[in-house]
């Protein structure tokens, strides 16, 4: 099962920030400011996702089991 790093849920909060600020800048017809703004969405949606997904519990078929990860005191 797929599992999204930390790196990649930045980008992703970067990237819809950015979107929605550049689509707010327009309606204003300063896309210049839109796109200040979406930096800083972004940013604040990327730091939302990476404290939201700090598990690798992945869960296992139909029978919805769930299989837990290493914890962050067991990694290596």
């Amino acid at each position: 099962m797929a599992r999204n790093n930390q790196s990649s849920n930045m980008a992703m909060g970067m990237a819809i920030g950015i979107a929605v600020g550049a689509g707010i800048g327009a309606a204003m017809n300063n896309v210049g400011i839109g796109v200040g703004m979406g930096v800083a969405i972004g940013a604040a949606l990327g730091a939302f996702y990476q404290r939201g997904d700090d598990s690798d519990d992945e869960v296992e078929g139909e029978t919805g089991r769930v299989r837990r990860g290493p914890t962050q005191r067991e990694s290596p």
